[in-house]
């Protein structure tokens, strides 16, 4: 059976999914700004410096009604990117 495996030599913060959703969903602001996370704990989010655990997740579904799921595998994806990326860096491969 061939795979094929697609890995791109650039990768997207969660934070970048969080910010489309909420330009396309105004509304939701007031849902992720009245959780217990603060303004600046979130933009870290957009902008990809803190990572999205379980709380965020459930904040996140309650927000835009993807799953919680949704939000930890693109975290997950994100990270596993990042360490293959830094890796073929490392490793001086042209990925």
């Amino acid at each position: 059976m061939i795979e094929n495996e697609y890995n791109p030599d650039s990768v997207s913060p969660p934070g970048d999914t969080v910010l489309e959703c909420l330009r396309a969903d105004g509304d939701s602001m007031d849902v992720v700004w009245e959780s217990d996370l603060s303004s600046s704990e979130w933009l870290t989010i957009i902008i990809g410096t803190r990572r999205i655990e379980q709380h965020e997740a459930e904040v996140l579904e309650a927000s835009f009604g993807s799953h919680a799921a949704f939000w930890l595998k693109r975290q997950a994806d994100y990270d596993a990117a990042k360490s293959r990326l830094s890796t073929d860096c490392i490793d001086g491969e042209d990925s």
